[in-house]
């Protein structure tokens, strides 16, 4: 098997040893033991396609109707099918800057998003090793504001994203709903299917809040001073971390316009502006460029990106003002 999803399953694996589990022998990595040395194998590539699937396929799919009316049944899905490949390719890349960082510092393990960022900047032309840290934790700011509000995304998911927009809209028309939920009515089916998406997103919150929580779990200890592992203050820490995205969708008004913005802001810069950056920098040698053909092609890339940075902030800024405008008038 190949692609993301093999490359996915890969990014953490590197050297160690063997065990035998369910009768098979499985090559033993480092990583994969936890503070207390027990082993945990690593997943299948079943279990990581279905977990890619339930971290990117969320409420927002029914929110695609009403992108499609603003987009249009022709213009929409080209634009879809375009953001999806090229937002496939920056998670290679970021795979592959991954990698590249580990075998060049001789880690055992690949870092993550933020770390692998900072690495970058750390290998990276003198000018720019002093923005390593910066980088990183901005990465991390970014990953925690998109997900009170992403990563690997699939062409299968965006086909998905496509299906909804077009039947939503091509359904409902101009008067289809910011979530599609709301044009099914008050039927006993509705009802069901409204259920069924309520669970879903039950379900799916704890894969989708993974991310913030291990980046705000080692801080939140250390300010409490908890040493090693404490299931009850982790667990009490989610919890309150739950409670609080919650008071912060019923108390702000117009979240939705909010959610924009920070998904022009936050998803745009991590998806398609971190990852050509990086490359940039790490197939950049010592008196010697990147390349023209890499050089060319992120730099398509950036300019997409922040196309798309620009504008979808300041039509999000501008609703944002109208609408409080309008509650003041």
């Amino acid at each position: 098997m190949t692609g993301p999803i093999q490359e996915a399953a890969e990014t953490g694996r590197c050297g160690g040893g063997s065990v035998e589990v369910a009768g098979k022998s499985i090559r033993k990595q480092p990583q994969d033991e936890n503070e207390h040395g027990e082993y945990h194998p690593p997943t299948s590539y079943l279990e990581t396609i279905v977990h890619l699937f339930k971290g990117n396929i969320g409420p927002g799919l029914f929110a695609m109707g009403d992108a499609f009316k603003n987009g249009g049944l022709i213009v929409a899905p080209l634009l879809t099918v375009v953001i999806a490949v090229v937002s496939i390719h920056c998670q290679h890349v970021l795979i592959a800057c991954s990698k590249k960082m580990r075998d060049l510092r001789g880690d055992a393990v690949c870092a993550d998003y933020a770390q692998t960022v900072e690495q970058c900047f750390e290998n990276g032309p003198m000018k720019l090793r002093g923005w390593s840290r910066t980088m990183g934790r901005l990465v991390d700011i970014f990953h925690l504001c998109d997900t009170a509000g992403l990563l690997l995304h699939l062409l299968c998911v965006h086909q998905h994203e496509c299906e909804a927009g077009s039947v939503g809209y091509m359904k409902w028309g101009e008067e289809v709903g910011g979530s599609l939920t709301l044009n099914l009515g008050d039927t006993i089916l509705a009802q069901a299917v409204k259920l069924m998406v309520s669970t879903g997103v039950l379900l799916g919150y704890p894969l989708q809040f993974f991310v913030a929580i291990q980046i705000m779990w080692p801080n939140a200890k250390q300010l409490c001073g908890i040493s090693g592992r404490s299931l009850v203050g982790e667990l009490s820490f989610r919890t309150i971390m739950v409670i609080v995205t919650l008071a912060i969708a019923e108390m702000v008004p117009a979240l939705g316009l909010f959610i924009s913005l920070i998904g022009a802001l936050c998803s745009t810069a991590l998806a398609l502006v971190f990852p050509p950056v990086i490359e940039l920098i790490a197939s950049s040698e010592p008196n010697k460029g990147p390349g023209l053909f890499v050089c060319t092609k992120n730099l398509i890339i950036l300019v997409v990106a922040l196309l798309g940075f620009f504008t979808g902030s300041y039509e999000s800024l501008k609703q944002i003002v109208n609408h409080f405008g309008e509650m003041n008038g």
